[in-house]
């Protein structure tokens, strides 16, 4: 690295190794690289993972560029939140709270994924649904996106063109001090290529130095016998879209198709099985975040799969495996217990608290402090043809609507303890309420027929 790039030492960040025309942040947006750029190269995949892919490409200079990327709040419409804010190093860069939050503290109908191990994915299908093959077009996607981080490029690169570190950074990676937004995807994508976890205790049975316990092998053949279809044993994700099938989650998917949404009504309730590297870090699970503990996970696998055409329970070859029938696979007491303690030999605690990959921002948390949760917030009637009567706990309040995208469309100032929302214009479907009030904020779903 050019010795005129950041300095790691406390006393040289005072002086800070840069120009004097260029404009410096405060102190604490200003990111702390070492002397030595981090190794991101990872070694070859083991041989034990039959992967038809090899890594995607990992360069040094430029995965530091994205590590710095992903974690800048610049990149945001308010300067509040990064990319970090929903992918937490501690969770697998998975979101710990059901449906993650944009920029106004606005919940998603989706709770973010855990991105490890993308680089050795046996897919290239992203997103939830499916709908992106590119990483580095797929990073961008959040950054834009009005109900995330409601960035505009233009504004973006005047932020990064604005600071003493960036040019210096993006030379170092690209042979330039350019900033575009193909550049910066492209950075973020070295990044998170990067991340690989293969420091767990699978890892190391496989490699001969450690042995499973008698629940865990029993665990491990339970999967291979009855769940690697859908996560492939070693990278324990979906192979591609073409294999993808609905887990059946639900009856219908009015509140959200998933793959169906751009590939046809036949594809509802299609989505994305992510890697199960790290599961036991990655709570809640589902697209929804709709189960809190692997054990609510199993539970659901066992006896509570819903009647939907086109899922994983009626479609051979899946119906003939084990004692899967329609509604689960009725796994006894033990047998999921043991399954569980498999899924915990997939964890790579090293790779949550790896420098490499940690916020290079100090005295900067990753997400300002979100609201105190609003109590007792009711809706009536539910599901609604023409009005939903929202009821909340005090005297005034300001109330969002949004739809599943995260658009706004409405907000009112409310007062004495309710407010009507008409369908009027509106079309059926499910769409999300925000209640803040006396600096507390409450969240909940309608849905109008």
């Amino acid at each position: 690295m050019k010795p005129n790039l950041i300095c790691s030492s406390a006393i040289l960040l005072s002086i800070f190794c840069v120009a004097v025309s260029m404009v410096n942040p405060p102190l604490g947006e200003i990111p702390i690289l070492p002397e030595a750029t981090f190794d991101y190269v990872p070694a070859e995949a083991p041989q034990y993972v039959n992967n038809s892919q090899a890594v995607r490409q990992v360069d040094n200079d430029a995965a530091t560029l994205g590590r710095v990327i992903f974690y800048d709040k610049r990149l945001s419409k308010n300067g509040k939140i990064s990319c970090a804010s929903c992918h937490k190093q501690k969770h697998s860069f998975a979101d710990d709270k059901q449906f993650s939050l944009g920029i106004d503290n606005i919940p998603s109908f989706r709770n973010a994924p855990n991105l490890n191990d993308l680089g050795w994915s046996e897919t290239s299908s992203l997103f939830w649904d499916l709908g992106e093959s590119k990483l580095h077009e797929m990073v961008l996607v959040p950054i834009l996106n009005t109900d995330e981080m409601a960035g505009e490029f233009e504004n973006v690169i005047d932020k990064l063109e604005n600071t003493s570190f960036y040019p210096d950074l993006f030379y170092e990676a690209f042979g330039n001090s350019t900033i575009s937004e193909t550049k910066i995807g492209t950075a973020l994508a070295h990044f998170i290529n990067a991340m690989s976890t293969f420091n767990s205790k699978y890892d190391q049975v496989l490699q001969g130095y450690e042995e499973f316990s008698a629940a865990e092998l029993s665990g491990k053949k339970l999967f291979n016998d009855n769940c690697r279809f859908c996560h492939s044993m070693n990278s324990f994700s979906s192979t591609n879209h073409v294999t993808v099938r609905n887990n059946a989650l639900d009856s219908n998917f009015d509140a959200d198709r998933g793959m169906g949404t751009w590939a046809g009504v036949e594809n509802d309730g299609f989505f994305r099985s992510p890697s199960l590297r790290n599961v036991a870090l990655s709570a809640p699970y589902m697209h929804d975040g709709r189960f809190a503990t692997l054990e609510k996970v199993m539970q659901f696998y066992n006896e509570e799969l819903q009647d939907t055409p086109n899922s994983f329970a009626i479609n051979p070859p899946y119906y003939q495996q084990g004692g899967l029938n329609e509604s689960g696979y009725h796994f006894t007491v033990t047998e999921t217990s043991d399954i569980i303690a498999f899924l915990h030999t997939l964890t790579d605690e090293t790779f949550t608290t790896d420098e490499k990959f940690s916020n290079p921002f100090p005295n900067q948390t990753v997400r300002t402090e979100t609201l105190p949760n609003l109590e007792n917030i009711k809706a009536y009637p539910i599901p609604s043809n023409n009005h939903v009567t929202i009821y909340y706990p005090t005297q005034s309040a300001e109330i969002i609507l949004y739809d599943f995208h995260g658009r706004v469309i409405k907000r009112m100032e409310s007062h004495g303890g309710e407010e009507v929302i008409y369908k009027n214009d509106l079309a059926p479907g499910m769409y999300g309420i925000s209640i803040l009030s006396e600096n507390k904020q409450g969240n909940l779903k309608i849905i109008f027929n």
